[in-house]
């Protein structure tokens, strides 16, 4: 519900920097800013750990390396653009990783363009110790909750990085064997 001078039998203004503020009278109910929203008492109309947002993008190409060094699967980017400053984002990738040779390692992170793709958010270690070639390793999703202390209205986009820990095969992420698939990559905003 859109609150208004009617709704509140008061009036509603706000100021260069677009904080608002509801008053009935001059007592001030409400403040509204990018931090969030405010009553009289202080207290904060969305309370810390609410899922402020969810966005979500499904992986549906394949991707092949067989680096040993970290490369973007470029298959596997997500962006958000942020709701309130000093939010947390709860970053889920739930796609497979397929391990080309038996007895193989490979690991995979997640990165922001915050630190421009610097530096790992979480790391995750896929193992196929199958006796056969092209074992599926099914892992588990890539989770990392991230607090990168941002302004209001910050864009911040997540990638997937790979590489082969060791071998000589590639690593795909992921490989469905010509079929059609679809895996989850999903970010959601936390209240701070």
């Amino acid at each position: 519900m859109l609150l208004s001078s009617t709704t509140l039998n008061g009036a509603v203004s706000n100021d260069s920097n677009n904080n608002i503020t509801m008053s009935v009278g001059n007592t001030v109910i409400a403040n509204v800013n990018s931090s969030g929203i405010y009553f009289e008492s202080g207290k904060k109309a969305i309370y810390t750990g609410a899922v402020l947002q969810v966005v979500s993008t499904q992986v549906v190409g394949g991707f092949v390396t067989s680096s040993s060094s970290y490369v973007f699967a470029t298959n596997q980017s997500i962006s958000i653009t942020s709701t309130v400053a000093n939010s947390k984002f709860l970053v889920l990738n739930f796609t497979p990783i397929q391990l080309g040779d038996a007895d193989v390692i490979a690991t995979s992170s997640i990165r922001s363009s915050v630190d421009s793709y610097a530096s790992n958010l979480t790391e995750s270690l896929h193992v196929n110790y199958s006796p056969a070639n092209d074992g599926w390793k099914m892992a588990s999703p890539v989770t990392v909750l991230h607090s990168p202390s941002q302004p209001a209205s910050t864009t911040i986009t997540y990638r997937t990085y790979v590489k082969r820990n060791s071998g000589t095969d590639g690593v795909y992420y992921p490989d469905a064997w010509g079929q059609s698939f679809s895996f989850g990559f999903y970010v959601m905003e936390i209240a701070p």
